[in-house]
């Protein structure tokens, strides 16, 4: 006869209510980002193996690039072609020059390969990219390409950060009590033009693009769940306690 799936149950004791408090604690560290919200969504107890339980996953170097190495690649690349230009106003002749100069792509490329891939910050040797990883070199200087191309229609605009971290506090109420939990994470790209902001995403990924309402990026039942667009308004939400200018949220779609 078939077996009956059992479920699996975490009962929070001491050790585990006492990690969860790092969350609310004010002046804490410890926060909730968009990923580990969305984890809980997903699967409860992997969130508690990953964010209470402290299980990390085992972290092998190999010769081949996973999907999440390679948009690792593709984030540095980009963030240091435009990490000279923080704080300063790019136009479309700063963007041409770019693009025109196909050495600055590729020595960010080249870069990028070295610190996520071989691990080496050390900086005085360049990478030796062989094989298939050339191939995969290829398609990420397309994706840069073409986010310069794109940035160039939107034009002109300032660069405010790059992957930096941000926190805000949200209100809730925990028995009867109420509480702020922490949360917050790192923002790939944060722009700005005609006094707006912009929260940018980059999805290297296959995603989605539009979603049924705000409740339906909270449903974990079915699959639908737009988990980029969960993640992208989640950022916005952190950065508006930050500042008082208006927000928009935006994603980067690489495929």
């Amino acid at each position: 006869s078939p077996f009956t799936k059992k479920s699996i149950t975490v009962s929070k004791k001491d050790n585990e209510i006492n990690t969860l408090r790092k969350y609310i604690e004010s002046g804490s560290d410890e926060c909730l980002s968009p990923t580990a919200i969305n984890t809980y969504l997903n699967c409860p107890l992997r969130f508690y193996f990953s964010y209470i339980a402290g299980l990390d996953e085992y972290d092998e170097v190999t010769e081949e690039i996973d999907p999440a190495l390679f948009g690792s690649i593709l984030h540095k690349a980009i963030n240091i072609i435009y990490e000279p230009h923080i704080d300063s106003r790019i136009n479309k002749d700063i963007l041409n020059n770019i693009i025109k100069d196909k050495n600055i792509v590729e020595s960010a490329i080249d870069e990028a390969f070295r610190c996520e891939y071989f691990r080496d910050n050390t900086g005085k040797k360049k990478p030796e990219i062989t094989g298939r990883n050339l191939i995969i070199k290829e398609v990420i200087n397309k994706y840069v390409n073409q986010i310069l191309v794109v940035d160039r229609l939107y034009s002109p605009f300032k660069v405010i950060s790059l992957e930096k971290f941000y926190t805000s506090q949200i209100p809730v109420v925990i028995c009867n009590k109420n509480e702020k939990v922490n949360i917050g994470g790192k923002i790939d790209r944060i722009d700005e033009k005609d006094g707006k902001l912009r929260i940018i995403d980059y999805k290297t990924g296959q995603t989605k693009n539009s979603f049924k309402s705000i409740d339906a990026l909270f449903d974990n039942k079915g699959s639908e769940r737009n988990i980029s667009a969960f993640q992208t308004l989640l950022y916005s939400l952190i950065h508006s306690d930050n500042n008082k200018k208006d927000i928009i949220p935006g994603l980067y779609f690489m495929r």
